[in-house]
């Protein structure tokens, strides 16, 4: 069988036509190609165009799942913080530090919004008795209770102790008094039950208070709160005693920084972040380290690294094509003569780009290794025929006929295929996938259109001018080793691998599944990574939670309830409800009760001793203890106070480590600690005493810090909004993990957003449009395909070799372990436009009576070169540092390589035996 004349190709036909007026008027081709570059950079000197990385970025605003995220950011501000994790082995230092930082951020109001590392208590101490458990407020008013009744009448409204030693010094006045005989001082005590546990809570209690104050430079009041029974609620998950957000040890403190911005744009997130890491970094003392992570880190680490590295694949993918048409050409012209369309192409789409889009984004900012690798296959194949022209034809315009004429059909179709497979991929409601596709493909449409016009121009002048001068023109002469005509025998033990390898290799392909996590990008050294490492472990610090909005405190109560019925997948939740004491309805008749009380109990007013004598505190200690230790458990034994024994005696440990404590520490460390104990016990007391007299008996939202209010909720006009943050238990790498945690948080909260949720939706986004690229691509380049060769068997016979490669490349991703992630997923899709050009090319050279095994040596140098190049390009992206990038490069050297391969032996074995068979049912008719 004789295969169809390219004469009959629609495409040709058409060309024919246009190549006459480039070849006859190639100046004005130059002009206008010259004009539009010019155009182009002076479109780049005045716009220029950058990076963005931020996930939010690639997703429409019209997308239901971006709609609801965008919402609350108009809200409430952006969800997403940065992180500072501060390391040292030294917990005081880490905490100084740390106050230290958190005041200088909040002083620049440009970038910083709020700073949340540190539980202010000072602002809680007020409402302390509504903290603790109803239990414990029961106790707590049975001891007031207890305590008015033995006031006596004619007891003073008011009473006045100034400093810790005047303190001691009343308690040791009272306990001479009884030694002394005056026991009319504990009869009250034999009228009342006090029960043990809370008389030791409180003698014991009020003395180890004192005891570490002395002990912690960096004591607070927390203690004080604490022995008022209101610690528990407070010092939430990852709270320590001093409440800061910190481990266990305190060698790791976290501080959760707001931006001042709600916009997660490159020109926003990047002046923020390195604002933060400059302020952290001047403030940075010895022995402690700090570093900076979250999602605000990761969009500046990864826009950087992409720049540097779009800069550094550009020059490899550049210059490697270079070494690979120098090699293959051996001519300087002809290798500068593929690059100059290809020059021309990339700066014009750069204009494109800038003028559509403010900034690429992750996927988008690749495009110039895929206008590299793929532009010049154009060249490459125009050269080579034009190459086989000039040795048929003597002039140059008869060799650029000639050439126009063969090589445009398989040009056009190999060129408009590639361009649909990216155009199918725009279709899509995820914008980085969008993006990359309009702008690829317009790139390609370009340089298609520059390597159909341009370089024939440029070919023309050229040769017009040599052949005025009498000079031959210059031709690469490449001559490779070629092999005789198939034999289809061979051709038969060819496919039969080929099929076996096939199912082998689409045996292995497996779903499509992949992580979430925004570190995979990134180098492990990179500081964002290294820091989020850490953070990990601690998963009530994640900074990728979720958020959900509730319109009441009851209604944030009651979902906090049920998010924490699953502690499997919830860490923590934080909302305003985290910081209001819970059951306020059930301690409210307690706390009336109290304030009742409160009325016939003198007020005690404590007041700091401007002169704190060391000494004098001591000697009160050293007498107090002899009384405790000898005197009251003999009295209390004569009151039948037995149960009140184990009490004093606890009571006389603790002084005695107070003694120890006192008498070596320099006097005027020991003023300054006692100082800062009176200053805080005496505001301590006056806010809950003030609460016990006032008609106040709840605390509401009103009353929270005014940096917690503001985090976490918001006056609108219908209502009070609060902000509920869900931790998740897990990893954001998990995908199992993830998707069990979204569907449990949608089935709460339909409008739920935030990091894990978005991730996952616009994954799954993503690997929907990816399908449906694939789809649409399939049947464009088929389509394609068929209008060129008006043939369906011709066109799935060009098609075979994609097939057969795309199979080879899903299962060798597979074998080599290389997982799917949101960068090289775009491999699937495009592979379909890339790897078809090699099968059209061939089939035009078969179309053109070339039998199969001649193939290789009339067609098989450009087909290699072209792919070779294309590697060349998309393989560039191997060296970049970003991961996604390096992926996105092996997988698309796989694809073109395995299609490559099915191209060049695989499918020439398929034409023999289809020929040989062809002529055995021809050599059966005749001889019937």
């Amino acid at each position: 069988m004789v295969p169809p004349q390219e004469e009959d190709f629609v495409v040709n036909r058409w060309f024919r036509t246009f190549s006459n007026q480039i070849i006859h008027r190639p100046a004005t081709i130059v002009i206008i190609w010259g004009v539009l570059l010019a155009l182009g950079l002076a479109v780049l000197a005045w716009k220029g165009i950058g990076i963005d990385t931020s996930r939010q970025q690639m997703v429409s605003e019209d997308n239901p799942t971006a709609a609801r995220y965008h919402r609350f950011l108009r809200e409430f501000g952006t969800p997403l913080h940065l992180v500072a994790i501060v390391e040292g082995s030294n917990p005081q230092i880490n905490r100084r530090y740390a106050d230290e930082l958190a005041t200088e951020l909040r002083k620049n109001k440009q970038f910083v919004r709020e700073v949340t590392y540190r539980m202010n208590f000072q602002e809680f101490r007020k409402f302390a008795l509504l903290f603790p458990p109803v239990e414990t407020v029961e106790r707590i008013e049975n001891t007031l209770r207890n305590l008015a009744s033995m006031v006596p009448d004619e007891a003073p409204a008011e009473l006045t102790v100034v400093g810790t030693t005047g303190a001691l010094h009343r308690l040791n006045d009272l306990l001479a008094r009884i030694e002394e005989g005056d026991t009319d001082r504990l009869t009250p005590l034999t009228k009342v039950q006090i029960g043990v546990e809370e008389a030791q809570r409180v003698f014991v209690g009020t003395f180890q208070v004192l005891y570490d104050a002395l002990t912690d430079p960096d004591w607070t009041e927390l203690a004080l709160i604490g022995t008022a029974g209101s610690q528990v609620e407070l010092t939430a998950a990852g709270l320590d005693a001093y409440g800061y957000t910190t481990t266990d040890d305190g060698r790791v403190l976290f501080l959760f920084i707001s931006p001042a911005s709600s916009s997660e744009q490159v020109t926003e997130v990047i002046p923020f972040v390195q604002t933060v890491r400059a302020t952290a970094r001047k403030l940075l003392p010895d022995g402690v380290s700090v570093s900076l992570t979250g999602n605000p880190a990761f969009i500046e680490a990864e826009t950087l690294q992409i720049q540097h590295d779009v800069w550094v694949t550009s020059v490899v993918s550049g210059m490697l094509v270079l070494l690979i048409l120098g090699i293959a050409y051996r001519s300087l012209w002809s290798t500068a003569l593929t690059f100059l369309p290809l020059f021309v192409g990339i700066i014009l789409t750069l204009a494109f780009a800038s003028l559509m889009f403010d900034n690429l984004n992750l996927l988008s900012s690749v495009f110039l290794a895929i206008l590299v690798g793929l532009g010049v296959d154009y060249g490459i194949h125009v050269l080579s025929r034009f190459v086989e022209a000039k040795h048929r034809n003597p002039t140059t315009k008869e060799a650029l006929r000639d050439t126009l004429k063969s090589a445009s059909p398989g040009v056009v179709t190999g060129g408009l295929t590639t361009v649909a497979a990216f155009l199918a991929m725009a279709f899509s409601d995820f914008t980085g996938m969008t993006e990359l596709a309009i702008i690829s493909a317009t790139g390609l449409a370009v340089e298609l259109v520059a390597y159909l016009t341009l370089l024939p121009a440029v070919i023309a002048i050229r040769g017009a001018y040599l052949e005025r001068n009498n000079k031959p023109y210059p031709v690469p002469a490449w001559e490779f080793s070629v092999t005789d005509h198939a034999r289809a025998r061979g051709s038969r033990w060819i496919l039969i691998v080929s099929v076996t390898i096939t199912i082998g290799l689409g045996a292995m392909i497996r779903p499509i599944e992949f992580s979430f996590d925004i570190s995979e990008f990134l180098p492990d050294g990179t500081e964002a990574v290294t820091a989020y490492n850490t953070l990990r472990h601690v998963d009530a610090f994640s900074p990728d939670f979720a958020v959900m909005v509730s319109n009441s405190e009851l209604e944030a109560r009651e979902t906090t309830r049920k998010l924490l019925s699953r502690r499997d997948l919830v860490a923590r939740v934080e909302s305003v409800a985290t910081y209001l004491p819970s059951d306020q309805e059930k301690k409210k008749p307690l706390i009336h009760e109290m304030q009742t009380h409160a009325q016939r109990i003198p007020r005690l007013v404590f007041s700091a001793n401007e002169e704190r004598d060391p000494t004098e505190f001591v000697a009160e200690l050293v007498r107090l203890l002899s009384y405790l230790e000898v005197d009251l458990p003999v009295t209390l034994k004569m009151h039948k106070q037995d149960s009140l024994l184990p009490a004093v005696r606890e009571s006389a440990k603790v002084i005695k480590s107070i003694i120890h404590v006192a008498r070596t520490m320099d006097p005027n460390v020991l003023r300054t600690r006692l100082g800062n104990f009176e200053s805080r016990l005496g505001d301590t007391l006056e806010a809950v005493q003030s609460f016990l007299r006032s008609k106040t008996d709840v605390m509401t939202i009103r009353d929270l810090p005014t940096a917690i209010k503001e985090l976490l909720s918001k006056e609108t006009t219908d209502g009070l909004r609060l902000v509920l943050r869900v931790f998740p238990r897990g990893s954001i790498a998990d995908p199992k993990f993830m998707n069990e945690f979204n569907s449990f948080m949608r089935q709460l909260d339909p409008e739920v957003t935030g990091l894990p949720i978005t991730f996952i939706e616009f994954g799954d986004l993503l690997k929907r449009g990816l399908v449906n690229a694939a789809y649409l691509a399939a049947v464009i380049v088929f389509v394609l395909v068929w209008i060129d060769f008006r043939s369906t068997k011709d066109t799935l016979l060009a098609m075979f070799p994609l097939a057969l490669g795309g199979v080879w490349m899903v299962g060798l991703m597979n074998i080599l372990n290389i997982g799917y992630n949101f960068a090289n997923l775009m491999s699937l899709p495009l592979i379909l436009g890339i790897g078809i050009d090699s099968g059209v090319h061939l089939m035009h050279r078969y179309r053109q009576n070339t039998p199969p095994g001649a193939l290789w040596r009339s067609i098989g140098r450009a087909v290699t070169l072209s792919a070779l190049t294309t590697i060349a390009g998309l393989g560039s992206m191997m060296v970049a540092d970003h991961r996604g990038m390096q992926s996105l490069g092996l997988t698309l050297v796989i694809g073109v390589g395995c299609c490559l391969l099915a191209t060049t032996v695989s499918l020439p074995a398929l034409l023999a035996v289809i020929e040989q068979k062809s002529q055995r049912r021809t050599q059966d008719d005749l001889s019937s």
